[in-house]
């Protein structure tokens, strides 16, 4: 297979023709990217591309991956573990976005809780492997030390509640919280875009808001120290879950709907109710979210809208974009028919530039590599370097450490 060109310098021109900073701009904000702290609400480490006869020997032999996400996810894997290829995707992709730290999703969406274990399993195998470069992060006083050391710091988190889906009673119900938090997970999403027993997620055309059972699962989620994320969830949820919640709760990967009227923003009563918790809110840079055009400019035009609306020590980023391999798209394509898209998939229409997946009308300017661009953007805008570093880093540490819990239960 020829290897396709990496886009990487692409990308950087078009967030450069964005922004068209100054000179002065551009060295200052690229200085205090450097320096700063970055840290990520809500992202997802470089994504490689897996060698296809060995996902097609899988599925041929029997042995198929029953899912779209654990199909990549195992095929990422292995070619995580491709040494070569590895070293040279992290040594430039992680390098050009200069990204610390980041919660690091690794799946779920309604899935049953084995299926979360088992990716979290792989994640795990993955970080062991290249210890050298990448440390799976549990605790609040690692993030600076893998930093000072030139490590990349990844903290597991999960796109749902673990539920055991039997009914039997609350505690029951609730058991799986403490098998993902002792394998490191740090951070679970209330919902994701549908209803569960928790509340309404963003997709629902209702907005009923938070269930009987969810305010027991938050309180759930208090005593274990996870940080509890309401990005995909309703707005009624979204406001429950921040009065709920004896701790504060992020929505890690957002925007404004006075900005942009999409199902996946909050309006302003929900920002300020997370906000005035001590909660924080990170801003997105997909842009079906974002409005406008869709480009660094607009991610500036959020961050600044829920700063002058809740303060900026409520503020983060989360991109929720990952750099892939430029093969990653002819790799995927090689492999046999998969199987059909979830009913999480179920995204209301016209809220995504695709039917299935937003991630192929984006934007080159606000590719996850141009990270050091949006701290370029801050400059331009007139933040202070002391405001900037708690947007880029230190508000995500700084909450981190409020929710955390050095004596979690076991039980």
């Amino acid at each position: 297979m020829t290897p396709t060109p990496d886009p990487i310098d692409t990308f950087w021109e078009a967030g450069l023709d964005c922004l068209k900073p100054a000179q002065k701009d551009l060295d200052h904000g690229l200085e205090v990217h450097g320096e700063a702290l970055v840290f990520e609400l809500y992202g997802f480490a470089p994504k490689l591309a897996p060698n296809p006869d060995t996902i097609n020997a899988a599925i041929d032999g029997g042995n198929p991956p029953d899912h779209v996400d654990e199909l990549t996810a195992a095929g990422r894997v292995l070619a995580f573990l491709d040494k070569p290829e590895t070293r040279e995707i992290y040594a430039r992709a992680w390098e050009r976005a200069g990204v610390d730290c980041m919660f690091f999703n690794v799946a779920g969406m309604d899935r049953p809780p084995v299926f979360l274990m088992r990716q979290i399993a792989r994640h795990i195998h993955v970080t062991d492997e290249l210890d050298d470069t990448v440390q799976r992060i549990t605790r609040p006083d690692q993030v600076l030390d893998a930093k000072r050391n030139g490590k990349r710091g990844i903290i597991l988190g999960s796109n749902d509640v673990p539920l055991a889906s039997e009914g039997e009673s609350v505690p029951r119900e609730l058991r799986y919280v403490s098998t993902l938090y002792h394998l490191g997970c740090r951070t679970m999403h209330l919902t994701y875009n549908r209803r569960n027993l928790i509340g309404d997620g963003c997709m629902e055309r209702s907005d009923a808001g938070l269930s009987d059972f969810g305010h027991a699962a938050i309180a759930e989620l208090n005593r274990y120290g996870i940080l509890a994320d309401v990005a995909h969830s309703g707005h009624q949820t979204s406001f429950d879950a921040a009065r709920a919640s004896s701790q504060p709760i992020v929505a890690s990967h957002t925007g404004a709907t006075a900005l942009h009227d999409h199902p996946r923003n909050k309006p302003d009563d929900v920002l300020k109710a997370i906000a005035e918790d001590g909660g924080v809110i990170g801003v997105v840079a997909l842009p079906d979210f974002i409005g406008r055009s869709g480009d660094l400019n607009a991610v500036l035009d959020h961050i600044d809208y829920i700063t002058q609306l809740v303060g900026v020590d409520h503020v983060a980023i989360g991109m929720d974009r990952s750099y892939s391999a430029p093969n990653l798209g002819a790799s995927i394509a090689q492999v046999h028919p998969k199987p059909p898209p979830p009913f999480y998939e179920l995204w209301q229409r016209g809220t995504l530039g695709n039917p299935r997946y937003g991630h192929q009308n984006m934007r080159a300017s606000t590719a996850w590599t141009n990270w050091p661009l949006i701290t370029v953007g801050l400059v331009q805008r007139g933040y202070t370097d002391e405001d900037i570093r708690k947007i880029i880093g230190e508000n995500t540490l700084r909450i981190w450490r409020d929710v955390y819990r050095e004596t979690a239960p076991v039980f």
